[in-house]
């Protein structure tokens, strides 16, 4: 049997991993810079996540809603993982020490 979840519950579902990331994130000590931008790569995927939560959100409010802002959303999901991605190339670059 597939189990699949609401909108709603989806929603809270993303913005309790959001939450766990972004938790992780402030809790690292930035005085390394190498720490400093894993701190930055998990807050901005948290941001992702959580911008993706505000599209159940969104739907789980009314379908009109979710349309209406579903654009706006996902980009901002987009450019925040792909913020995250960046950041993770940075932490790379750092370890590699090149």
């Amino acid at each position: 049997m597939i189990y699949s979840l609401s909108d709603g519950p989806a929603a809270l579902l993303l913005l309790t991993s959001s939450a766990t990331l972004l938790t992780l994130a402030l809790l690292l000590d930035p005085s390394h810079a190498v720490v400093r931008s894993t701190a930055y790569a998990l807050g901005t995927a948290s941001g992702s996540i959580a911008a993706i939560a505000c599209i159940y959100g969104a739907f789980a409010i009314s379908v009109d809603l979710g349309l209406a802002t579903r654009g706006l959303f996902k980009a901002t999901a987009g450019i925040m993982a792909l913020t995250s991605s960046l950041y993770g190339l940075e932490v790379v670059r750092l370890t590699r020490g090149k």
